[in-house]
């Protein structure tokens, strides 16, 4: 009973009949997450005064898009995922701001996205970034060494309860960002067993990075020297996990 309370049915099946599913090598990057706890129609509960969070993973294969919003608890709702596949950046853009108007009627925008997209491409002088800028769009980011640092600031966030909430929500119509936090996006140990990384599956990563650029621009947790304290986090864990000397 409590299996089926906190995951979804797929996942039941898989855990107690040993049915095929989405799970595969490594572990889950949130084990924390609880299907039950953390996933709730909140989409409808936004508002025009709430600033949209959008967070962007680049990638022509696989780019994806995740917005979502803090409450007056600065609680963040993960309200909608948007994923394009085999799609040009600035058709994947018009795509974006075609569902953000429909997603979110008079809403203000925020953007986010990798470090990367400041680099010029194989194939273009373009960066990601000055696609986006474009078309009127001001994305910001902060660099990240540690590709492990903004998983935890996700988790430290998904932990917290206020007032008998969790810091992090998920809209059921985020089914990519959901499967991914129920353990579609895995860790695993580099060859050479020093540390661990996220699996990049260009399945679940995508959208997984998208939402963690999100909360590593907006969350409080920040110290003042975000790419020492990101890099420090991260290894302090993977330390106490046993995986570093």
């Amino acid at each position: 009973q409590r299996l089926e309370r906190d995951y979804p049915p797929e996942v039941v099946r898989m855990i107690v009949y040993g049915e095929p599913g989405m799970m595969g090598d490594g572990d889950p990057v949130h084990p924390g997450f609880r299907h039950g706890l953390h996933v709730k129609p909140i989409h409808q509960l936004w508002s025009p005064t709430r600033e949209v969070l959008r967070g962007w993973d680049f990638g022509r294969r696989r780019p994806a898009v995740v917005f979502a919003w803090r409450d007056d608890l600065e609680r963040l709702r993960v309200s909608r995922e948007y994923l394009g596949y085999n799609v040009p950046l600035p058709e994947f853009r018009d795509a974006v701001l075609k569902k953000s108007a429909e997603w979110f009627p008079k809403g203000r925008f925020a953007d986010f996205c990798d470090a990367s997209g400041v680099q010029m491409r194989d194939t273009s002088a373009v960066t990601s970034i000055s696609i986006l800028q474009d078309a009127g769009l001001n994305p910001t980011y902060r660099q990240v060494k540690d590709s492990m640092a903004a998983a935890d600031l996700v988790d430290e966030e998904m932990n917290l309860l206020v007032e008998g909430e969790p810091g992090v929500t998920f809209d059921p119509q985020c089914s990519t960002v959901i499967r991914g936090m129920q353990g579609g996006y895995r860790i695993k140990k580099t060859p050479d067993g020093s540390r661990v990384k996220p699996v990049k599956d260009n399945i679940h990563d995508n959208a997984q990075n998208a939402l963690e650029f999100i909360v590593m621009n907006t969350t409080d947790s920040m110290s003042d020297n975000d790419e020492t304290w990101l890099q420090e986090q991260s290894i302090r864990e993977q330390r106490e996990a046993g995986l570093l000397g």
